[in-house]
């Protein structure tokens, strides 16, 4: 079960439940980007009741489970395998490091991320000071 309540993106952990063969019972927003326009591998309900329910169901119905499971393989291989993106991966990492210094200038919000992990240090050693003068 993942009721996943918010988000963005793809859920890992009901990823990881079909590449391991285990139906889903999730929210509508723990479904979303999942099946796209395909029947969700399991159970998608509104509330912790509908779910509980959904649950019991799936577990206990031997055909329903076995019919998600192949659905959550099938789905999987098909839309998420590492296999039908590692080439394209692979280009694009070759890609920006033979162009890491264009890169790094043109990466604004890499840039900011740096300059805000840096501010955090920073601040977080000034907070450490001043609490050590208090002691």
């Amino acid at each position: 079960m993942a009721a996943v309540r918010f988000g963005a993106g793809l859920k890992g952990k009901i990823l990881d439940a079909m590449r391991c063969g285990t139906p889903s019972i999730t929210s509508p927003i723990g479904a979303e980007g999942i099946s796209g326009d395909d029947t969700f591998p399991g159970s998608i309900a509104d509330n912790a009741a509908d779910i509980a329910k959904q649950a019991i169901t799936l577990y206990s119905d031997k055909e329903k489970w076995l019919q998600a499971q192949h659905l959550g393989f099938s789905m999987f291989n098909e839309r998420f395998s590492a296999g039908l993106f590692s080439e394209s991966l692979m280009a694009r990492i070759e890609q920006t490091r033979h162009s890491l210094q264009d890169h790094r200038l043109n990466n604004f919000t890499g840039a900011m991320m740096r300059h805000h992990v840096h501010k955090s240090t920073q601040y977080m050693g000034q907070w450490i000071e001043e609490k050590n003068k208090h002691r």
